[in-house]
């Protein structure tokens, strides 16, 4: 059997939907910002793919956005919310 090669580019989480949506879909059915536990929670249920880096540099341009980072969800949303019409 022939060996893969390895792909040494760095891979990274890309949340499908984008977590920013969901996290602004949460909000605008709760009808008021959402908490840190809340944040958390969402993101700790949300599916998401691995992708290399470069891989999820296109999806964001197709997307039109980069999305949250996740290990900074719970201070990042608080400053994004608002491209997403919820102030």
């Amino acid at each position: 059997m022939g060996r893969k090669p390895k792909n040494t580019e760095p891979t990274v989480r890309v949340y499908v939907p984008a977590l920013a949506q969901l996290l602004a879909d949460a909000e605008r059915t709760k009808g008021s910002p959402l908490s840190g536990s809340e944040i958390s929670s969402i993101r700790a249920k949300a599916i998401y793919i691995i992708l290399p880096q470069s891989g999820a540099l296109e999806l964001a341009h197709g997307r039109g956005f980069h999305d949250i980072n996740p290990e900074r969800a719970i201070e990042e949303w608080p400053l994004l919310r608002h491209k997403f019409s919820l102030d």
